[in-house]
């Protein structure tokens, strides 16, 4: 949270098109001040429904934990990528489209290996 903010804007031409490559302020402030705060708030509240709630609440728990974590390497993503590219923000660009390919791949990867369970209808107990 106590990264140092870097303004970055500068135009480059691209296939003979003039092209602005910024990373706004606001934008920066949203992904390295803000997003570690409610993944303090999450990570707090998780722990306080496990404490109060112990076997009952842990679905809760669970999921403000993972929305915590969400929270918390968008964050620490986005500052990496900004502070080691920040002089040429086309691969800031590129390494961003890259990973969310991947996530999408490996989503689409789980949701087909466990395609016969997806649909399955669940007995009652």
């Amino acid at each position: 949270m106590t990264a140092a903010l870097i303004p970055v804007s500068y135009d480059t031409t691209i296939w003979g098109t003039l092209y602005n490559y910024s990373h706004a302020m606001i934008h920066q402030l949203y992904e390295i001040r803000f997003c570690p705060w409610v993944a303090i708030l999450l990570f707090t509240s998780s722990l306080g429904f496990l404490v109060i709630g112990k076997e009952k609440w842990m679905v809760v728990a669970k999921l403000l934990f993972a929305l915590g974590i969400g929270h918390l390497s968008f964050s620490f993503f986005r500052m990496v990528l900004l502070d080691s590219f920040h002089a040429n923000m086309v691969w800031v660009v590129f390494w961003e489209e890259v990973t969310e390919l991947i996530l999408i791949l490996g989503i689409g990867y789980i949701l087909w290996k466990f395609r016969n369970r997806l649909f399955q209808e669940v007995s009652p107990v």
